[in-house]
């Protein structure tokens, strides 16, 4: 027996009940398997957190007639992005991984422009939540790569959890009170 392949196949074991009671089933990552899986994961994780803190700071900050709907819909959307944000985290730990969580470590790996400083028209706002196309586009690559390497445990809940929720929160979004579909403001074209 190889002693050092052994080692190396087996730097992580990951131990999954699906269902609860089930007899375990293991995974077993290389180390540079670890590293493949979670640096996209944690590419992902970090335009989460941006996300979840533009919708937070959006939320505070909403202004103007549509106040109540756009408030109230913000903080949903802040909400749902922090159970996101926590599964992707415990993913990345549960591989081996370090999941980003320092606020200056996030500003270097996300995609998604810094947003002003200050209050915003609605309008810009409700633009800048556009980060949901960089999460969906990051979450895409990360499925995509994750999916060849076979590790269907990290690749579920990019599917189940990150694009299904900034699916359905980025046409939300483009939905908001006064805007359609496409983009356009009510009565402009």
């Amino acid at each position: 027996m190889d002693v050092r392949l052994f080692g190396e196949a087996f730097v992580t074991l990951l131990v999954i009940m699906d269902p609860p009671g089930t007899v375990p089933f293991f995974l077993a990552l290389t180390g540079g398997m670890q590293a493949a899986i979670s640096e996209p994961l944690n590419r992902v994780l970090a335009d989460s957190q941006i996300l979840h803190a533009l919708s937070k700071k959006h939320h505070w900050l909403m202004h103007g007639p549509t106040f109540a709907q756009l408030h109230a819909l913000l903080d949903t959307h802040a909400d749902q992005q922090a159970v996101v944000i926590d599964q992707l985290a415990e993913q990345i730990q549960a591989l081996g991984g370090v999941a980003v969580g320092d606020p200056r470590h996030v500003a270097e790996l996300t995609q998604a422009p810094r947003a002003p400083d200050g209050v915003e028209p609605v309008a810009a706002m409700l633009s800048r939540l556009e980060a949901h196309a960089i999460v969906i586009g990051e979450a895409r690559k990360a499925a995509r790569l994750i999916g060849e390497r076979g590790d269907e445990v990290s690749y579920d809940p990019l599917v189940s959890q990150v694009l299904r929720t900034g699916e359905t929160q980025g046409l939300g979004a483009r939905r908001a009170p006064g805007r359609c579909l496409t983009g356009w403001t009510r009565g402009h074209r």
